[in-house]
């Protein structure tokens, strides 16, 4: 099995420690306060790495380093004159030109940060991180497109940078590209396939684009990292439901609500499988009890509504999505929903505005020609 990162820093300092003291220079100091940070032992590291500077003041190298574990401890101002005497020192030291503009970029200091990445970029050519680093702060000051562009240039120095692909995913997702977010989402898990905020973004993409079985692959993953977190058991019992497989849907939604048993939403979910299953009579009870729990919310109504449309109820159907309207469901399905009850019932003149209403939520073209469709019927 191959050591973790923490492991091999935890053996090397073993190592290290068995060497006389008399013996150290300022590079044993300095790894050994590398080490410390590395196992989140900043205070630690701290001392050691004020020796190797005492032993050796002007090493750029060793003021960037000691600045790093300085910003670790949230000690920025102290960092940051570290950093600026590091520079002065040597004003093509990339590291810590780097930290700087790493510095200010925490510290919400944006135009600063760019200047940062941008001498970087230039004193480490082929190097990924500083434009990685410049892309993330264009976003934060909302010019995504240029973001964008950085973002792609640093991937062509280094399509491996995993920090680069993940968060052009999110702009992607963010530009309603999903296609582009689940390309770079799974070039990360191409990369690492236990990178788990990447594991989770694509199962979300993937379920969104109803691929459940590829998402249900990396929701497997997931769960075996932590099986106890309901945001992922909620998606896997929604894969198993897209799936058709909802006799395991409703058992993952019941050992759920055995932990959450008044959670509307996992409540209507598996009322959902249950209408999907076609066992409308436990599904309509349970939608039923999710109103109890919160009369106020508008899920339950909706659902309640899709089932009494399988049984053809109109009336009652219509009723169920017109207090769901009247809740705030801000959907087309909603709406439309409750445009094809008044047709069933014949009510032209109320089927037409609800279609209208589901046009004002969505403007895809099929919710106009439900318009058009009510509008021919009251003729």
């Amino acid at each position: 099995m191959t050591a973790t990162p923490t492991e091999t820093a935890q053996n090397a300092l073993d190592a290290l420690d068995k060497l006389p003291v008399s013996d150290w220079t300022w590079e044993t100091y300095h790894l050994k306060g590398i080490l410390l940070g590395v196992l989140d032992r900043f205070s630690e590291g701290e001392e050691h790495l004020a020796k190797a500077i005492e032993m050796n003041p002007k090493d750029p190298i060793l003021l960037t380093d000691m600045a790093e574990n300085k910003r670790h401890q949230g000690l920025n101002d102290e960092a940051r004159q570290l950093l600026l005497t590091a520079v002065t020192l040597d004003p093509k030291c990339g590291d810590a030109v780097f930290q700087l503009g790493l510095l200010e970029f925490e510290s919400a200091n944006y135009s600063a940060a760019l200047r940062m990445f941008d001498a970087a970029a230039t004193i480490m050519p082929t190097d990924s991180g500083p434009l990685t680093l410049k892309a993330r702060t264009l976003t934060r000051l909302e010019k995504d497109d240029e973001a964008k562009g950085v973002f792609e240039n640093a991937l062509s120095k280094n399509p491996k940078d995993i920090e680069a692909h993940y968060y052009l995913a999110q702009l992607s997702i963010r530009q309603g590209n999903a296609a582009a977010a689940i390309s770079h989402l799974e070039a990360i898990i191409a990369i690492d396939s236990n990178h788990l905020s990447a594991l989770r973004q694509l199962s979300v993409a993937y379920i969104e684009t109803d691929k459940f079985d590829l998402a249900l692959l990396h929701i497997k993953t997931l769960l075996s990292a932590d099986p106890e977190d309901l945001d992922t058991q909620f998606r896997y019992a929604t894969c198993l439901a897209g799936l058709k497989r909802h006799a395991e849907a409703v058992a993952t939604y019941d050992q759920m609500l055995a932990r959450t048993p008044d959670d509307v939403i996992v409540i209507c979910a598996k009322g959902l499988a249950q209408l999907n299953a076609n066992d409308t009579k436990s599904a309509m009870f349970t939608l039923k009890s999710a109103t109890v729990i919160d009369p106020n919310h508008y899920l339950p109504y909706y659902y309640l509504g899709i089932g009494y449309m399988k049984s053809e109820r109109w009336e009652d159907a219509a009723k169920a999505l017109t207090k769901a309207l009247t809740l705030g469901a801000q959907s087309a399905d909603v709406a439309s929903a409750l445009g094809t009850c008044y047709l069933a019932l014949n009510q032209s003149k109320e089927a037409i505005s609800a279609f209208q209403k589901a046009t004002e939520f969505s403007p895809q073209q099929g919710y106009k020609d439900l318009v058009k469709l009510a509008e021919s019927r009251g003729v």
